[in-house]
């Protein structure tokens, strides 16, 4: 008689891989195959679905992104997350299905964390249908009835698939799980890899031109940090921002520098009227005029000195998007009614190392070629299964886990098979 507790973690960057291989091993094992079947199957319904046929998965070739998108969900009724690449993608898509009648909001990890709490909390509570997302939004979302994940961009791996994926029909109620490409999509993700792992000659060329933009001598400045305009240096020595990026990156890893996006503290504020001036303003716009207002109420002090303004809780109190704060509150100051001063990010670089010889810059294999090698694995994997239209969606999936299944009959394959 078994009577002890069993606890497994593994946290949310772990690999699925080691994940389902874990899950697979104890469903072999007699003493735990029926306790994981019945209990943790439910509690982590994340790989449960492509093989008990719960959930669908769709590979859709389109080159009209889009309106492919808002043909999907138009034929999928019930909540929905969408998945894109970047934080400007979100906003771009959840507004274009706003305008089409479908209820769209937008997260990720560039928004406040009040924000990001009260989307998530009008999407789980079906205030808004569709959550326009990167993969930031996921961890600890629990909600049962999604019927469609959608992939607007295809990811990097199979594993970062399987698991957002594997967040529609956890109420065990069909479900699908949709990824939209176009004609290029093979060329795109391999161009991700020469984008992650830009060649060594090209990481030496940013180390020295760092070193020159930033004027430190060979031998010099060991533990100093500098403010670098990233901007900047990608007009004067032509650099593409993603790349550079990941050079930046490679270099924190080898141990050279540390790049680091330091946010100003908070944001400044200070009324430049007289208080019985203010009620001479009669040409605000209402919304503006609400906020003025919001701040008048909630910041003491605001006429005598700057004082620190926290905009998500602005926009908490006036029922608005923290960017639309910050608009009307940009407004406001232009009117001469305050003074604003917005918070910003101050990027910095902090050298680990003196200044070396750009020649003497090395990258050990741990740091470079196996990360290199392990990323083309994982996209000609990704590839492969995008592109692929002859194997059951669900079974190729399982493949990539060292495990196997009928095939599903509900993805595209499959219903293809059946005509």
């Amino acid at each position: 008689h078994v009577t002890s507790t069993i606890h497994l973690c593994w946290g949310a960057q772990a690999g699925l891989y080691y994940h389902y291989g874990i899950r697979k091993r104890m469903l072999d094992h007699k003493m735990f195959g029926l306790f994981w079947h019945k209990v943790l199957n439910r509690k982590i319904p994340l790989v449960r679905g492509f093989d008990d046929m719960f959930l669908a998965p769709h590979s859709r070739h389109t080159e009209t992104p889009i309106e492919e998108m808002v043909h999907i969900l138009q034929s999928v009724p019930g909540c929905a997350i969408v998945y894109a690449s970047s934080r400007e993608k979100t906003e771009d898509l959840a507004k274009a299905l706003t305008e089409q009648g479908i209820p769209a909001l937008h997260y990720h990890a560039g928004l406040s964390a009040l924000t990001r709490q009260t989307v998530q909390r009008a999407w789980q509570e079906d205030r808004a249908r569709v959550m326009v997302a990167t993969n930031a939004f996921g961890m600890g979302i629990d909600k049962p009835d999604v019927r469609l994940v959608l992939h607007f961009d295809v990811p990097d791996s199979i594993e970062a698939y399987f698991q957002e994926a594997g967040r529609a029909g956890r109420d065990g109620k069909l479900a699908y799980a949709v990824l939209i490409h176009n004609s290029f999509v093979e060329r795109t993700l391999l161009r991700r890899v020469e984008d992650s792992f830009p060649p060594t000659d090209y990481l030496r060329r940013v180390y020295a031109e760092i070193c020159y933009f930033l004027q430190i001598a060979e031998g010099e400045a060991e533990g100093r940090t500098f403010e670098f305009n990233i901007a900047k240096f990608c007009r004067v020595f032509q650099h593409f921002p993603i790349r550079l990026q990941s050079a930046l990156n490679i270099l924190s890893r080898a141990g050279y520098l540390e790049y680091h996006e330091k946010e100003d503290a908070t944001s400044r504020l200070m009324v430049m009227m007289q208080r019985n001036e203010l009620y001479s303003v009669n040409y605000l716009p209402e919304r503006t005029e609400l906020v003025l207002d919001a701040v008048l109420r909630r910041i003491p002090g605001i006429f005598a000195e700057y004082r620190t303004v926290e905009e998500d809780m602005l926009a908490e109190h006036c029922d608005m998007t923290q960017q639309e704060v910050y608009q009307h509150l940009c407004s406001l100051s232009r009117w001469g009614i305050v003074n604003y001063v917005p918070k910003k990010k101050i990027p910095k670089i902090t050298f680990l190392t003196r200044r070396l010889d750009p020649k003497n810059v090395t990258f050990p294999p741990e740091i470079y070629s196996i990360r290199k090698a392990h990323m083309q694995k994982q996209i000609e994997a990704m590839a492969n299964y995008v592109l692929q239209d002859e194997l059951c969606r669900s079974r190729v999936l399982l493949h990539h886990f060292s495990d196997d299944a009928p095939d599903c009959g509900g993805c595209d394959v499959c219903l293809k098979n059946k005509k």
